[in-house]
């Protein structure tokens, strides 16, 4: 959507001895076309990139040329992109920022403030099998059943338009255990208030690149529940959150 404005004020043009790319390993080739081999030429170029599936896909392995290294936001992608990659690979972390309470309230979100609310937050172009919320909407059901009079699960989605074939299947579910179902993108501010207002989190994510959903409600100090695989094992342990086991 284009609203983010918050590094306009930064000086244009690279003057200097490092190039730092934020640019995932599919769309490297697209922006190496686009920035031109000049943009690489003599400087010392780093690539940050995201991935949640091991093994790292071959057709992406002429990406490292570009670079002289590799950044990435956890120690589970470390392995996987250095277990094939010719150049170092650094762990960085992701940041998570601090994000003040706006003062919106559950009423202005449409959501009960007599209930104790369980929220998850995905993006279906980040794929449904992977984000898993029908393992969260299942997880409810068993927790508390269909008509819990003390808790309510909240998911936040967007992009379900792009994906009928699971809109139906969402929707019903969510139903099922009378929850709430948010389809639509917030402003950040308002998505900010949606984690406030929120008494814990809850992703039965099937791997992360990160999780920055996650890092942020523990950020704000929520109780977090998310799956013991991938990424989040850097953060999420059982003195500070509730990890929940697996198979492969």
């Amino acid at each position: 959507r284009k609203e983010d404005r918050s590094v306009l004020h930064m000086p244009e043009g690279h003057p200097y001895a490092f190039n730092w790319l934020h640019v995932n390993a599919d769309q490297v080739e697209n922006a190496y076309e686009e920035l031109g081999p000049a943009f690489f030429a003599e400087k010392y170029n780093i690539a940050y990139w995201a991935w949640e599936l091991d093994p790292f896909p071959d057709q992406w392995l002429d990406c490292f040329r570009h670079f002289d290294e590799i950044w990435v936001g956890s120690s589970f992608v470390q392995r996987i992109v250095a277990s094939v990659s010719p150049i170092p690979v650094i762990v960085m972390g992701a940041p998570i920022a601090e994000r003040p309470d706006p003062g919106i309230t559950r009423a202005q979100l449409g959501l009960p403030d007599d209930r104790f609310l369980f929220l998850f937050v995905f993006d279906m172009l980040s794929y449904v099998e992977r984000k898993n919320p029908f393992g969260v909407i299942d997880a409810y059901r068993r927790a508390f059943g269909s008509e819990a009079p003390h808790t309510k699960l909240v998911i936040k989605v967007t992009n379900l338009d792009r994906f009928p074939q699971h809109r139906e299947r969402l929707e019903k579910e969510i139903e099922s255990v009378s929850g709430i179902l948010i389809d639509r993108y917030l402003d950040r501010e308002v998505l900010n208030g949606m984690f406030h207002t929120a008494d814990a989190y809850v992703s039965l994510h099937r791997s992360e690149g990160f999780g920055l959903t996650i890092g942020e409600a523990m950020r704000l100090g929520k109780p977090t529940v998310a799956t013991a695989y991938s990424s989040t094992q850097d953060y999420l342990n059982v003195a500070n959150g509730y990890p929940v086991g697996y198979r492969l």
